[in-house]
């Protein structure tokens, strides 16, 4: 599911499997119309192929709340895929559950933070709210925090998170 420069949308209790980049996706739409308000909530994710949800571009003010995501990034040899995946501001992540993030055959994250140019756009990760999830056996970092070019990760809070590797 792609939502791209649309508010207000609900996507709840859904099964995915075997979705080829992710499985949830929200960005902006050509840099015009930001995603927000959206939520994303109680849904499974057992990947197997690509990540799981990403919150990139423009997306802000999204809910994802107790979602479980599982496999994400097995069996992609060449790009990292990791399950939860902010690069986006003002946004809340609570109560999911990430769980065995590829180990092989190219180690992933269980969730990142991360703020990079991306084709010639600033994408900050600031003012975002991360707790109360759980994150165990990810293939590389439980939480990757990292920042590049002239763009920030700042002013974001994980707190009461469970990580057990």
């Amino acid at each position: 599911i792609y939502l791209m420069g649309t508010d207000r949308n609900l996507v709840q209790d859904n099964y995915f499997t075997k979705a080829g980049h992710a499985a949830i996706d929200l960005m902006d739409y050509l840099s015009k119309d930001f995603c927000d308000y959206n939520v994303i909530r109680n849904n499974t994710i057992e990947q197997h192929w690509g990540s799981g949800i990403g919150l990139i571009l423009g997306t802000k003010h999204t809910l994802v709340e107790n979602n479980r995501v599982f496999y994400a990034g097995e069996e992609v040899t060449n790009y990292p895929k990791g399950g939860i995946l902010i690069v986006s501001e003002s946004n809340i992540v609570r109560g999911n559950i990430i769980a065995k993030t590829s180990a092989r055959p190219f180690p992933d994250h269980a969730m990142s933070l991360e703020a990079h140019v991306f084709q010639g756009r600033r994408q900050n990760c600031v003012n975002n709210a991360v707790y109360n999830n759980v994150i165990y056996k990810a293939g590389k970092e439980a939480v990757f925090v990292t920042q590049r070019q002239d763009c920030k990760v700042t002013q974001n809070k994980l707190v009461n998170n469970i990580i057990y590797p």
